[in-house]
């Protein structure tokens, strides 16, 4: 259905300065820093996707064992400050039949972790590992911000077997973000070694529910060594084994992942931005089943340092922030003050009414600074123009 007017005329009437964006990445390092690691999370950092370019908000990590976490946190505080980023603390309970466990690190200054449990069932006819799910919040945020990301290794290789190990682990996601009710925000990112959207596993975590999650970018398909979906492939981008335990191949298969609840497709709140999806350093021009070096989705210099970095590419997201809202601020600047009554005026009778004035009145001089660490969206004609657009076609869509 289409958007209210009240909240298409705020997007009209507010600047964007206020306006943030959170980047979030999962990537399967097969397990801590080496060489071409603070290349590539630095480009990422820098790398301009609709307008904005920011570090990193969230990584989510994929076979991590003992400190292999903290080596990675270590090349992001030397890139952008002692401190800055924080490991997530791994649950007691978190248990591996091998591949290590999944990790977590975020932004201290745009993000805030609430917390992290661990669960599901781990044997050789189950889970291969614990699945873990953050509790997060942006800084600066109320309860109405907070959302869950998941992180999992699903059981690899082809085959029944392995894929009902797969859909055992997808039943106990589904099972806990079901449990969490209807009108949760949450993300699914791992790598989840699957082969094709037919894969039980996958079915079960789009089956319909409270917990439904989406494909932000609908890729539905036989993923394998497919060259229609070159573009989402993340895995690998080499074919020459550069250290110990790499897995080879080329780029072939999309077994990286991130879903998304609907929370995050209903243009209100936090949510996905449109065209933001992608495999980094992946557009879709390397020959398929060859290294990532014979594309151009980056620097030549990036590109080399993925492929020496890890067996797997990262998939990267940038997700859409609203400012927090001040009462009586109806430019959304921060501040209420004489603006705020002229744009009160202005949409007076249609957007404010006389309860609205006495707001503005009652919070006259209230000032609020903009949460630190975020990135300045683009001006309206890159960024709420685009974003009008996008609701537009999204309420023609529904109607």
């Amino acid at each position: 259905m289409p958007l209210p007017i009240r909240v298409v005329l705020l997007l009209l009437l507010a600047p964007t300065s206020l306006l943030a964006q959170l980047r979030i990445a999962t990537w399967n390092t097969n397990g801590g820093a080496r060489d071409g690691m603070s290349e590539v999370l630095s480009a990422i950092g820098i790398e301009e996707v609709n307008g904005f370019a920011k570090p990193l908000d969230v990584l989510s990590l994929q076979e991590q064992s003992g400190s292999e976490t903290n080596t990675i946190l270590a090349l992001l505080n030397h890139l952008y400050g002692a401190g800055v980023y924080a490991a997530a603390p791994t649950p007691i309970d978190a248990v591996t039949a091998g591949g290590g466990l999944p990790g977590l690190i975020y932004n201290t200054q745009t993000i805030d972790l609430l917390g992290a449990v661990a669960f599901g069932e781990v044997n050789t006819s189950a889970q291969a590992r614990s699945t873990l799910r953050y509790q997060l919040v942006p800084d600066g945020y109320g309860a109405d911000a907070e959302f869950y990301l998941y992180s999992n290794h699903y059981k690899a290789s082809s085959g029944s077997s392995n894929e009902a190990r797969r859909d055992v682990e997808a039943r106990a996601v589904r099972q806990d973000l079901d449990a969490l009710g209807e009108g949760v925000a949450a993300i699914l990112t791992g790598d989840f070694n699957l082969y094709d959207s037919a894969e039980p596993a996958y079915q079960t975590l789009l089956s319909s529910g409270p917990g439904q999650v989406f494909d932000p970018v609908d890729a539905a398909g036989d993923w394998h060594d497919d060259p229609a979906f070159k573009v989402v492939h993340t895995q690998s981008p080499t074919t020459t084994s550069l250290f110990g335990g790499q897995v080879t191949g080329g780029v072939d298969d999309r077994f990286d992942f991130q879903l998304v609840t609907g929370e995050l497709l209903d243009e209100v709140g936090l949510d996905y931005w449109p065209g933001s999806y992608r495999t980094f350093g992946n557009n879709g021009t390397h020959q398929l089943s060859g290294d990532i070096t014979t594309g151009t989705g980056a620097s030549p210099e990036v590109l080399a340092a993925l492929r020496m970095a890890s067996d797997h590419l990262p998939v990267v997201v940038d997700y859409l922030l609203p400012p927090p809202l001040l009462a009586g601020d109806f430019n959304q600047d921060g501040r209420v003050d004489s603006a705020d009554y002229s744009v009160w005026r202005t949409g007076f009778g249609v957007l404010y009414d006389h309860q609205d004035y006495e707001i503005w009145r009652a919070n006259f001089g209230a000032v609020q600074a903009a949460a630190s660490g975020y990135a300045a969206a683009p001006e309206p004609a890159a960024g709420v123009l685009l974003l009008l657009s996008s609701i537009v076609v999204g309420a023609r869509r529904r109607g």
